[in-house]
């Protein structure tokens, strides 16, 4: 998939595997994507919050004072390690075909005026729900707690959700 990626801090070197992201650690990244400004300082400030979970034992302190560099080249594997990889993976659980959007001669003119119905679909609150539902899920069907599923990595846990979908017995109606 990724290479995993380290920080160099003053008290050694840390790593993160890219590969093995939690329910937990999904869930607090669709957070602070939410929350987070399109500015640069606040995605620093993300990262500052995030990266310490995902690199364990890192604290704040050391990501703000690592390499830039560094920092920025773990961020931007972050965000593609979650948007290209993980949170397209919630469409296997899905058995409906994905809705293709068709464009319109109108579409600039919409745009232009302010009626773009895609500004009001909150991408990062759809992700969030996801999240939830599978973990309501993955608690009903693996039968763990809370603080469980949340440890799970995220991978493993959809690709599991999806089986248990396709194998589910058919309710026959009366």
């Amino acid at each position: 998939m990724i290479d995993d990626q380290q920080i160099t801090t003053r008290n050694g070197t840390a790593c993160c595997m890219m590969d093995k992201i939690t329910v937990q650690q999904a869930k607090r990244y669709v957070k602070a994507m939410r929350e987070t400004a399109d500015s640069v300082q606040a995605v620093l400030r993300m990262a500052s919050r995030l990266l310490p979970e995902l690199f364990g034992g890192l604290r704040p302190a050391e990501v703000i004072h690592a390499a830039v560099a560094e920092v920025l080249t773990v961020i931007k594997a972050l965000h593609f390690v979650m948007q290209e990889v993980v949170l397209p993976k919630f469409s296997v659980l899905s058995t409906e075909p994905p809705v293709e959007r068709e464009a319109s001669v109108f579409d600039e003119y919409d745009e232009e005026n302010g009626y773009n119905e895609l500004d009001a679909i909150n991408v990062w609150d759809t992700c969030l729900e996801n999240i939830e539902a599978v973990t309501q899920a993955a608690i009903k069907i693996m039968r763990q707690s809370y603080t469980d599923t949340m440890k799970e990595e995220l991978m493993p846990l959809l690709e599991h959700l999806r089986w248990e979908i396709d194998h589910q017995p058919e309710q026959k109606g009366g």
